[in-house]
């Protein structure tokens, strides 16, 4: 929430305990990105994102944390459309960013974008409000940032649902009616172990799979070997190889380990 401090300086912003069971789902890049170096947007979640939806109220969750709970894909899907907010990082401009964030603006939720100083804006979501931040994340700036950010989450989740004016979304820009769940829609927890199931063989299956390939993989080079009678030998003379080829018996190959049983000789 939102307090004025006895100077009446600038508002400050001050966690609302009334908030504090609500989450706050992060849609942001988790790969690696060169060009930003290793693990830079685990520090923008662990400095900013994270410090500001905690002084605004909200649980902070990210998508590899749900996965890290064994998860499936659907439910973070879930996590999108039934978090009471969530805030998207558009950075590095990701595709996977701005999937996830089509599935929250297409049910006309709220939303809170920001990006760093560096990444442009994106014309077709340019009507809606963004925060910046400085991608060299120096101290100064985070702290800054996470106040403004922090008000941000606040303000939009308040006046969601009112008629204020505030675009949030293309929903709302446009005066369409939001994307709606069905009955349909509800997982029962059978479908979900049939489905937990599914995965689980797939990752076995990956194994075997592997498994297969070396097997097939040293078949086919003791089928090379084996089909080859003549094999090479030569001098060379002159700069130049002087090549002769000699009848030879058929070469074993022994596993684990590769080995010719007849060597070639001259």
């Amino acid at each position: 929430m939102l307090s004025n401090n006895n100077n009446g300086d600038e508002d400050v912003v001050t966690s609302d305990t009334s908030l504090n069971s609500k989450t706050c789902f992060v849609i942001m890049p988790i790969a690696e990105i060169e060009a930003y170096g290793n693990g830079h947007f685990s520090r923008v979640y662990d400095y900013i994102i994270k410090p500001a939806c905690l002084a605004a109220g909200f649980i902070p969750i990210r998508a590899d944390e749900v996965k890290q709970a064994n998860v499936i894909v659907i439910d973070i899907l879930k996590k999108i459309i039934e978090s009471e907010m969530v805030i998207c990082d558009l950075s590095s401009k990701n595709a996977n960013v701005f999937y996830e964030l089509g599935i929250r603006q297409a049910f006309n939720l709220p939303a809170v974008l920001i990006k760093d100083d560096i990444t442009g804006r994106v014309f077709d979501i340019s009507p809606v409000r963004d925060e910046e931040y400085d991608h060299k994340l120096r101290i100064d700036n985070v702290t800054s940032a996470v106040e403004r950010i922090s008000k941000s989450l606040i303000n939009t989740y308040e006046s969601h649902g009112k008629d204020d004016g505030q675009i949030n979304s293309l929903v709302s820009m446009l005066n369409i009616s939001p994307a709606q769940l069905t009955a349909q829609s509800t997982i029962s927890n059978e479908t979900r172990l049939i489905l937990n199931s599914i995965e689980q063989m797939n990752n076995r299956l990956d194994g075997v799979e592997g498994k297969l390939k070396i097997q097939d993989n040293y078949n086919h080079i003791s089928n090379l070997v084996n089909g080859n009678a003549d094999f090479f030998s030569g001098e060379i003379t002159g700069g130049l190889i002087s090549t002769n080829f000699k009848q030879k018996e058929p070469i074993k190959l022994r596993t684990p380990t590769t080995t010719i049983s007849n060597p070639i000789k001259k």
